[in-house]
């Protein structure tokens, strides 16, 4: 999974449905909120992690990690202890390091994987969920719970090759993760039918799943035959945002859509347009009032800028947008849940 994949991803060119765009701040202002941003310069070929402090009309931005791009580029900040987790190559695997921010020394913390990506920290900041490769070759990707006191971890079901992390996300309220999988031998399936039979691939079953904190199963709260990418939990835990697109052709949009765990009902939020290509990565705001996500910039309108980010307001249904950066990509969005 390189960072190619990321920056030269498929673009869309379809209307936006059902809301507002604006540069100018909501008649609902926003409260105040922090976000992570996993930057990409393509220029110096950097990995930059940036924290936005966002307080209405007023965003003030603060450069936390600079390093070498070696892969995809992901990060969790531990504010408790003012430490930047990130992942980077030593001998030919991606590992987990630590930085310190006050003492800038930096640590190796993992060292049993062949790689890992997708980092996130639970409320207490001391357990590490992340997506991982356990050895080259291996195409399933599993999700690891790792004591960052202990160092010991816990593999979510390890000896089976078939099932595929797509990602997941931590509810520090409800103390529950969502993990979403799918099938590889159905993926691979698919693909091969559509190769038979010149037609695009149909999506394989993504699975949703919500375990405890430390990674027992607990409940299946939707399979959705949709190319999923992500998907971020609400405070109460009882609705899902979910980015995914119905099919891989060039006019198939990319959706934001809110599901309903209670009742089941799903609603389409946002869909790609030419000024908001390729939206994705949503993560509901603190307060729950609205979401943010990344989307592609229309290059012809705005050269040297390849993304920004982007807050939706669900009352107003207005887009507003929060933060950009030239010669480069947003690849990761996060925020830091202690304080929800």
């Amino acid at each position: 999974m390189r960072i190619v994949k990321i920056i030269f991803s498929l673009s869309c060119f379809i209307l936006l449905s059902g809301c507002n765009t604006t540069n100018e701040a909501s008649t609902n202002q926003m409260k105040s909120d922090i976000l992570y941003i996993d930057f990409a310069n393509e220029l110096n070929h950097n990995h930059y992690l940036y924290m936005l402090k966002i307080n209405n009309n007023y965003n003030e931005e603060q450069l936390l990690l600079k390093k070498t791009l070696e892969d995809y580029p992901t990060s969790a900040y531990a504010k408790k202890s003012n430490k930047i987790y990130y992942t980077g190559s030593i001998n030919k695997k991606y590992q987990i390091f630590e930085k310190n921010i006050i003492n800038k020394k930096s640590k190796q913390v993992t060292k049993d994987f062949y790689y890992v990506d997708l980092l996130s920290l639970n409320d207490t900041e001391k357990i590490m969920y992340m997506r991982v490769l356990l050895n080259q070759g291996d195409r399933s990707f599993k999700t690891v719970i790792y004591d960052l006191e202990t160092a010991k971890y816990k593999i979510l079901y390890p000896n089976n090759k078939d099932s595929s992390v797509v990602a997941f996300d931590y509810n520090p309220k409800t103390k529950e993760l969502l993990v979403i999988t799918k099938s590889l031998k159905e993926e691979a399936g698919n693909i091969e039918l559509a190769n038979k039979t010149n037609t695009p691939p149909k999506p394989p079953k993504y699975h949703f799943s919500l375990y405890t904190e430390q990674g027992e199963y607990k409940k299946s709260i939707l399979t959705l035959s949709k190319f999923v990418r992500s998907a971020s939990l609400s405070k109460k835990g009882d609705e899902l945002l979910i980015n995914y697109k119905d099919g891989l052709e060039l006019n198939q949009p990319s959706k934001m859509v809110n599901f309903n765990i209670k009742n089941n009902n799903s609603k389409v939020l946002i869909e790609e347009s030419q000024d908001y290509i390729n939206i994705r990565q949503p993560i509901y705001s603190k307060d729950n009032k609205g979401f943010y996500f990344i989307a592609d910039i229309n290059t012809e309108k705005v050269p040297e800028t390849a993304s920004a980010v982007y807050y939706y307001d669900f009352q107003t249904k207005e887009i507003k947008e929060i933060w950009k950066k030239g010669n480069g990509q947003a690849i990761n969005l996060y925020r830091n849940k202690v304080s929800d």
